[in-house]
């Protein structure tokens, strides 16, 4: 029987239907996004050591009905150099943080634990849900507006790729585990679609 899901803030969605099967889905090795530069693990370097910390071995047992948006603090970066040292000497030596996706100040969009791996990110959420975050601190100065665009266009992507369930609910840290989660970023998540 469906379990109706109570968020942070007492919203109730309505049950879930039957988890799907994983298995058909489209690689995102060769994911296409119009609009939307990706780069692989592969592309901003990211180390063994990254990868051992992450356990990018737990898959996702079924579809991805969530997605939960977060901020890195620290400092926001623009261009693709500074991001990508923000990845590599940050992100990747976090052990009690991992996220799905991360975006840059330039829209880029860097995997980290990718479509297939659970990252822990959201407490309950993890198994059911993509953690993506914005790279950078955004509790008074919003993200750019080329970074709110690539999630814009690279969630109609992942749902037109089937790699996330057409009727997913946006959310934000603060939606799902109550943290203090930034003031600035909530109030463009807010706006969007699904939220």
């Amino acid at each position: 029987m469906p379990v109706t899901t109570t968020l942070h803030q007492g919203t109730t969605l309505p049950p879930a239907p039957f988890c799907p099967p994983t298995s058909g889905k489209p690689s995102h090795d060769n994911l296409n996004c119009t609009g939307v530069k990706i780069l692989s693990r592969s592309s901003w370097g990211a180390s063994s050591q990254y990868e051992s910390i992450n356990d990018l071995t737990r898959q996702f047992s079924c579809s991805v009905d969530f997605v939960v948006v977060h901020h890195t603090l620290g400092d926001r970066c623009v261009t693709l150099a500074d991001c990508e040292q923000r990845i590599r000497t940050d992100i990747q030596n976090w052990q009690h943080r991992q996220f799905n996706f991360a975006i840059g100040g330039d829209g880029t969009i860097y995997e980290l634990n990718g479509f297939d791996s659970v990252a822990k990110h959201a407490n309950f959420y993890d198994n059911i849900s993509l953690g993506i975050a914005f790279i950078g601190d955004f509790s008074s100065v919003p993200p750019t507006q080329a970074a709110i665009d690539s999630l814009k266009k690279f969630l109609a992507c992942a749902v037109h790729e089937r790699l996330l369930a057409a009727y997913y609910v946006l959310r934000t840290e603060r939606d799902v585990i109550g943290t203090g989660f930034g003031d600035a970023l909530y109030s463009e998540i807010e706006k969007l679609q699904h939220y």
